[in-house]
């Protein structure tokens, strides 16, 4: 992406680096001053040695990745952080109305990602005490029966964050 968090990890001290595939993205963030690395996500893992990073960010990748990929980006990134690194997929929230318009605009997407699902495999790869965190509620309108709203004003993202 466009480096906002690398940005913001900068500003507080922390060394941290990006990988994307996406020249574009790779030289706008690089233009910021940012350490960006053009590269496909599962061969940079690959490349790295086990237990060598702190965390793993990856905001709004998983769903971009088929099922076989997405296992496997998992494995790396169990095998790449050390003990008790930290490892947050952001992601579109398919639960929700408004993001799959989103969702299923962008042809790139792979398969939406049920919250259950994605834990389920961030469990099943050896992290532990994983943790669904819903983000971006759009605004409700008033006099909308909440059992309702909460449907169609469901979250339109959320992140799994786990622990090695």
């Amino acid at each position: 992406g466009r480096g906002e968090l690398l940005q913001l990890l900068r500003e507080e001290g922390i060394d941290a680096r990006g990988v994307d595939a996406d020249a574009d993205m790779v030289a706008f963030a690089r233009g910021e001053g940012l350490v960006v690395e053009q590269a496909d996500l599962l061969a940079h893992l690959e490349g790295l040695d086990d237990a060598s990073l702190g965390g793993v960010f990856a905001g709004q990748v998983v769903e971009h990745l088929p099922p076989p990929a997405l296992l496997r980006f998992l494995e790396l990134g169990h095998a790449k952080l050390r003990a008790g690194g930290v490892l947050v997929l952001e992601t579109i929230n398919p639960l929700s109305p408004l993001a799959l318009r989103h969702y299923f605009a962008d042809l790139t997407h792979s398969q939406p990602l049920v919250p259950q699902t994605l834990e389920l495999l961030v469990r099943e790869t050896g992290f532990r005490d994983p943790e669904t965190r819903y983000l971006n509620a759009p605004e409700r309108p008033d006099g909308v029966d909440p059992r309702v709203a909460d449907i169609l004003f469901a979250p339109l993202d959320y992140a799994i964050v786990a622990r090695t």
